[in-house]
């Protein structure tokens, strides 16, 4: 069955973009580190306390148009990133 004929006849569809039906942290946080991997062009894919990393810095840019734009950018700096 497609997707189409499968949602047909719902009357709702949930979408669970911020973790709160699936636990989606620990997904995030291999992203981050392979971004961080990339920034230092370094090859290591284990970033200590990334996650406490990310929360730090989205609180600090919480009130921003694009607070993980934001982040990316203190990553940057973090690193030492061109």
């Amino acid at each position: 069955m497609d997707l189409k004929t499968e949602i047909k006849n719902k009357k709702l569809i949930i979408f669970d973009l911020d973790g709160t039906l699936i636990d989606s942290l620990e997904i995030w946080n291999r992203v981050d580190e392979k971004l961080v991997s990339i920034i230092r062009g370094d090859g290591k894919t284990t970033i200590d306390n990334m996650q406490v990393v990310r929360n730090e810095a989205l609180r600090l840019f919480a009130t921003s148009p694009n607070p993980y734009e934001d982040y990316c950018g203190r990553l940057k700096e973090l690193y030492q990133s061109k």
